[in-house]
Protein backbone atom coordinates (compact mmCIF):
# COMPACT_ATOMS: atom_id res chain seq x y z
CA UNK A 1 0.00 0.00 0.00
CA UNK A 2 1.32 2.95 -1.13
CA UNK A 3 1.90 6.07 2.12
CA UNK A 4 -0.41 9.27 1.78
CA UNK A 5 1.49 12.03 2.55
CA UNK A 6 -0.23 14.31 4.75
CA UNK A 7 -2.59 17.38 3.70
CA UNK A 8 -0.90 20.53 3.09
CA UNK A 9 -2.65 23.21 1.87
CA UNK A 10 -1.10 25.29 0.35
CA UNK A 11 0.62 22.40 -1.91
CA UNK A 12 -2.93 21.72 -3.41
CA UNK A 13 -3.05 22.10 -6.75
CA UNK A 14 -6.19 24.60 -8.01
CA UNK A 15 -9.42 23.77 -7.39
CA UNK A 16 -11.83 23.87 -4.47
CA UNK A 17 -10.11 23.23 -1.34
CA UNK A 18 -12.95 21.35 0.41
CA UNK A 19 -13.09 18.85 -2.55
CA UNK A 20 -9.22 18.38 -2.22
CA UNK A 21 -9.62 17.66 1.64
CA UNK A 22 -12.90 15.41 1.02
CA UNK A 23 -10.81 13.40 -1.73
CA UNK A 24 -7.73 12.88 1.00
CA UNK A 25 -9.96 11.68 3.95
CA UNK A 26 -11.69 9.64 1.37
CA UNK A 27 -8.09 7.99 0.49
CA UNK A 28 -7.73 7.49 4.48
CA UNK A 29 -10.91 5.55 4.49
CA UNK A 30 -9.84 3.83 1.05
CA UNK A 31 -6.69 2.50 2.26
CA UNK A 32 -7.93 1.63 5.37
CA UNK A 33 -6.12 3.66 7.41
CA UNK A 34 -9.62 4.96 8.74
CA UNK A 35 -11.98 1.97 9.55
CA UNK A 36 -15.57 1.86 9.54
CA UNK A 37 -16.68 3.37 12.88
CA UNK A 38 -14.20 5.42 13.08
CA UNK A 39 -15.12 8.85 14.73
CA UNK A 40 -13.79 11.85 12.85
CA UNK A 41 -13.15 14.92 15.21
CA UNK A 42 -15.26 17.80 15.61
CA UNK A 43 -15.53 20.33 12.51
CA UNK A 44 -13.32 22.82 14.41
CA UNK A 45 -10.48 20.84 15.43
CA UNK A 46 -10.36 18.99 11.70
CA UNK A 47 -10.19 22.71 10.59
CA UNK A 48 -7.63 23.13 12.54
CA UNK A 49 -5.91 19.22 12.10
CA UNK A 50 -5.68 20.37 8.40
CA UNK A 51 -4.94 23.89 8.35
CA UNK A 52 -8.32 25.06 6.98
CA UNK A 53 -11.33 27.50 7.93
CA UNK A 54 -14.46 25.91 9.57
CA UNK A 55 -16.30 26.79 6.31
CA UNK A 56 -13.97 24.30 4.17
CA UNK A 57 -13.90 21.74 6.84
CA UNK A 58 -17.50 21.67 6.72
CA UNK A 59 -18.44 21.34 3.23
CA UNK A 60 -15.43 18.88 3.08
CA UNK A 61 -17.50 16.72 5.52
CA UNK A 62 -21.10 17.28 3.70
CA UNK A 63 -19.55 16.31 0.84
CA UNK A 64 -17.98 12.78 2.51
CA UNK A 65 -21.62 12.55 4.04
CA UNK A 66 -23.15 12.76 -0.14
CA UNK A 67 -20.79 10.14 -1.16
CA UNK A 68 -21.86 8.06 1.60
CA UNK A 69 -18.03 7.53 3.10
CA UNK A 70 -19.40 8.76 6.55
CA UNK A 71 -22.68 9.80 8.66
CA UNK A 72 -23.19 11.95 11.36
CA UNK A 73 -25.26 11.19 13.80
CA UNK A 74 -26.54 14.15 16.09
CA UNK A 75 -25.13 14.76 19.68
CA UNK A 76 -22.81 12.11 18.57
CA UNK A 77 -20.35 12.78 16.02
CA UNK A 78 -19.45 11.95 12.43
CA UNK A 79 -18.19 7.95 11.48
CA UNK A 80 -16.95 6.65 8.83
CA UNK A 81 -19.53 4.46 7.61
CA UNK A 82 -19.59 0.58 8.40
CA UNK A 83 -22.37 -1.55 9.69
CA UNK A 84 -21.85 -0.51 13.47
CA UNK A 85 -22.24 3.42 12.23
CA UNK A 86 -25.15 2.40 10.36
CA UNK A 87 -26.72 0.99 13.25
CA UNK A 88 -26.13 3.84 15.08
CA UNK A 89 -27.71 5.78 13.08
CA UNK A 90 -30.95 3.61 12.85
CA UNK A 91 -31.20 3.27 16.70
CA UNK A 92 -30.78 7.30 16.80
CA UNK A 93 -33.91 7.45 14.33
CA UNK A 94 -35.75 4.59 16.36
CA UNK A 95 -34.88 6.13 19.79
CA UNK A 96 -36.42 9.27 18.99
CA UNK A 97 -39.50 7.77 17.40
CA UNK A 98 -39.90 6.04 21.10
CA UNK A 99 -39.05 9.36 22.63
CA UNK A 100 -36.77 7.20 24.50
CA UNK A 101 -33.25 8.04 25.96
CA UNK A 102 -30.56 7.86 23.04
CA UNK A 103 -28.28 4.80 23.47
CA UNK A 104 -24.86 5.15 24.14
CA UNK A 105 -22.59 4.95 20.87
CA UNK A 106 -20.13 2.08 20.57
CA UNK A 107 -16.83 2.24 21.72
CA UNK A 108 -15.26 3.96 18.89
CA UNK A 109 -11.18 4.44 18.11
CA UNK A 110 -10.03 8.20 19.57
CA UNK A 111 -9.39 11.02 18.30
CA UNK A 112 -6.00 10.61 18.60
CA UNK A 113 -5.83 7.71 16.75
CA UNK A 114 -7.27 9.96 13.98
CA UNK A 115 -4.27 12.74 14.44
CA UNK A 116 -1.63 9.65 14.67
CA UNK A 117 -3.33 8.79 10.65
CA UNK A 118 -2.92 12.07 9.77
CA UNK A 119 0.26 13.26 11.13
CA UNK A 120 -0.86 14.83 14.23
CA UNK A 121 -1.74 18.41 13.50
CA UNK A 122 -1.19 21.01 10.84
CA UNK A 123 1.44 20.30 7.98
CA UNK A 124 4.63 22.80 8.12
CA UNK A 125 4.41 25.36 5.56
CA UNK A 126 7.49 26.95 3.34
CA UNK A 127 7.42 30.30 4.15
Amino acid sequence: MAELEPFDPSACPPGYLYQQLADYVARLIEAGRLPPEAPLPSERRFAQMYGVSLGTARHATELLRERGLVVTVPSKGTFVTGSRGEAVLREDRQDSVRGDEVGQVPSQPSHGQFEQVNGGGNPSRAV
